[in-house]
């Protein structure tokens, strides 16, 4: 969105052209008509230089219309030609995919995300639920609630740690898991 609205942009061509082809004049004068106070910002001189030129060239302060190719990669055949892939291979890869219908990896996201509402899935690994669980955490919470009414020290001697993965095989990734205190400790407050 521009900073400046047309009739400012207007009055700054004017000023530049009122005195003398002068900015620092066109930059005092717009500072003094719109009021904004000490430490109020104007455009710089290199705007105003641009909405001069863009005036000059096209009878309009505003913005060129930008030159060369139309961008149009999110087209309706394009979007029919991503979903029809991704509907065909669902678990390819979003690099495979923008191979496969010849479009940029970005344009592919793009299409996947604001036109197909589709979404990237990451796999989360949990400790499986079991019914008896529910009982021994609540458990848990009070002995740990106890300890900590006993014992003031008790929440410095805990090391905590929120990395650890456990699979239901028994394997626990122990890449950041601290040793000392053992598995994470999570407190649950119900």
């Amino acid at each position: 969105m521009d900073q400046w609205n047309g009739q400012q942009r207007a009055f700054a061509i004017k000023m530049f052209y009122k005195n003398n082809d002068s900015l620092e004049v066109a930059q005092r004068e717009f500072h003094v008509c719109f009021n904004l106070g000490r430490h109020g910002q104007v455009p710089s001189k290199h705007v105003i230089k641009t909405w001069i030129k863009n005036s000059e060239e096209t009878g309009s302060a505003l913005k060129k219309k930008p030159t060369g190719r139309p961008r149009g990669a999110r087209t309706p055949q394009n979007i029919e030609g991503v979903l029809v892939s991704i509907l065909r291979s669902p678990r390819r890869s979003v690099r495979k995919l923008a191979a496969a219908v010849r479009l940029s990896r970005k344009c592919v996201r793009r299409i996947l995300h604001v036109d197909l509402k589709f979404h990237p899935y990451n796999l989360q690994i949990v400790q499986e639920q079991k019914e008896k669980d529910h009982q021994l955490r609540l458990e848990f919470c009070q002995q740990s609630t106890t300890n900590i009414m006993e014992d003031n020290e008790f929440l410095n001697k805990l090391r905590m740690s929120d990395e650890a993965h456990f699979h239901l095989t028994g394997y626990v990734n122990k890449q950041n898991y601290l040793m000392f205190m053992g598995p994470c400790i999570i407190f649950i407050v119900e």
